[in-house]
């Protein structure tokens, strides 16, 4: 497997995990809070975790990149990604709800999770060009 097969296996590998804890936080934030808001507070800890596992499993360090310069290029990605996985949520959870209801609240945890497929292809490019 060449290195480039490699770095997408293992971000997904990883990324998975990232967002199994953002899925799983954000439902236990749903108990709480909005759904919009339960979104946004789960995946600031998804982005939390992704960080760490990215940077300690997935991408070799470029030379010459503080930890500060990556960190705020990360957050600076990772709100895009942020964005992306909510207006793709939110808009396919109500289009789909309009469609076929939603009596289990089962159609809120697939559109979060597309949302956040969706972010994840987004952010692996923009991760492995500008951060790590």
């Amino acid at each position: 497997m060449n290195k480039n097969s490699k770095e997408i296996v293992l971000y997904y590998i990883y990324g998975s995990t990232a967002a199994l804890i953002t899925l799983l936080s954000r439902l236990i934030f749903n108990i709480f809070f909005s759904f919009n808001l339960s979104i946004i507070i789960a995946h600031l800890i998804g982005t939390f975790s992704g960080y760490l596992f990215f940077k300690k499993k997935v991408f070799k360090k470029k030379k010459g990149v503080y930890f500060k310069q990556e960190i705020y290029k990360f957050l600076f990605i990772n709100s895009i990604g942020v964005i992306a996985t909510f207006f793709v949520s939110i808009y396919l959870y109500q289009f789909t709800t309009i469609l076929f209801g939603d009596y289990l609240n089962l159609l809120k945890f697939l559109c979060h999770g597309f949302g956040l497929f969706i972010s994840s292809i987004l952010c692996f490019f923009l991760y492995k060009k500008f951060v790590f």
